[in-house]
């Protein structure tokens, strides 16, 4: 992973701007090299860890993350996500209900359900709104609180 990171950075011209580094992990990523593309993130964070798009590159690596099975380092980033000041970013309700669920599986139903409960409290669900509840619903029965 190191070494990537390494090879991607001498790739790059000195003045590549981290857009054109968060595109080159994009591409990776269409392309299904998960782990090409992990790498790449990782060095945006690594470079840029400042820059405007460090709660996108957190999702994109957290998706990264899942597809190759690093469910630590998922939960980390999406972390990253869901504690973020940007609340009107894109894809921060699908990080909620992402991360809730990752908690459910680790029988981290009150974490889940904290999650959840702050993210509806937000109000800025979106679509996620009823699997938001949903979910909410499933869990407050693992843990035995029915009103």
């Amino acid at each position: 992973m190191k070494y990537f990171a390494l090879i991607l950075l001498l790739a790059l011209p000195a003045w590549a701007a981290p857009e054109d580094v968060i595109k080159q992990a994009q591409q990776a990523e269409r392309d299904n090299q998960m782990q090409k593309a992990a790498e790449a993130y990782e060095s945006i964070l690594k470079q840029f860890g400042d820059h405007s798009q460090v709660t996108e590159v957190h999702f994109r690596l957290a998706k990264c993350y899942d597809i190759l099975g690093k469910l630590d380092d998922m939960e980390k980033h999406l972390k990253a996500v869901t504690a973020s000041a940007r609340k009107q970013f894109r894809n921060r309700a699908e990080s909620f209900v992402l991360l809730a669920k990752h908690y459910a599986m680790l029988k981290k139903h009150s974490d889940a359900v904290k999650l959840l409960e702050k993210l509806l409290a937000e109000g800025s669900v979106g679509l996620y709104e009823e699997e938001a509840l949903n979910l909410c619903a499933t869990y407050y029965a693992f843990l035995m609180k029915y009103e």
